[in-house]
């Protein structure tokens, strides 16, 4: 396969995933290439890759520095950006002596709070003046999204309320923090014993 062949399938497998809304692409040798949608894999042909297919694929990728980096260390990571598609992150390794591919979705518009249906509480805690809020969860699952939605959603009130005093800011902001504290049901750790 040609090194422009290679490059069309790669971008035709990301423009697929990026139609149905799919976060990771898996190339792996001996199996077909796969999407994952809604957090099932799912492939999208029915022919399984060779080895040099692979490894064709993943250079068809990468500049120069990236190839020889992978060369090197046989892994390599970074982003990708084909016009029109979307924007990419990158892992490309060499697994049980063959190279495999993925590639996972970085969205390019961060959802609002609405979009993601979290509670009306994370904006008020997201605007409080101190404290820590800690999103935790499994790969895939969406913590990176919901922290840049509390972070886009604590930017664009404190750009809206800019107009208004701070005296009557803060006030404002400490009075729905702390009635939002009281009212979310937020589990603590408990006293050690």
């Amino acid at each position: 396969m040609e090194r422009d062949q290679a490059l069309k399938f790669m971008h035709d497998l990301l423009r697929l995933m990026a139609q149905k809304n799919g976060s990771d692409l898996f190339i792996t040798a001996n199996f077909p290439p796969a999407i994952k949608i809604d957090g099932k894999v799912m492939p999208v042909s029915n022919q399984a890759l060779n080895a040099q297919h692979t490894a064709e694929l993943a250079r068809a990728i990468m500049n120069d520095r990236q190839a020889a980096e992978f060369e090197s260390s046989k892994e390599c990571n970074f982003a990708i950006s084909p016009s029109g598609i979307g924007r990419f992150r990158v892992n490309a390794l060499v697994q049980q002596g063959r190279v495999a591919v993925v590639c996972r979705t970085i969205n390019m518009s961060i959802p609002t709070l609405d979009e993601l249906g979290l509670p009306p509480v994370l904006k008020d805690i997201a605007m409080t003046k101190r404290g820590l809020v800690i999103f935790v969860g499994g790969t895939g699952t969406g913590p990176r999204s919901r922290r840049s939605s509390t972070t886009a959603t604590r930017t664009a009130t404190a750009t809206s309320s800019r107009s208004r005093t701070r005296s009557s800011t803060s006030t404002s902001t400490r009075t729905a923090s702390s009635r939002s504290a009281k009212s979310a049901s937020i589990p603590t750790a408990g006293k050690r014993r």
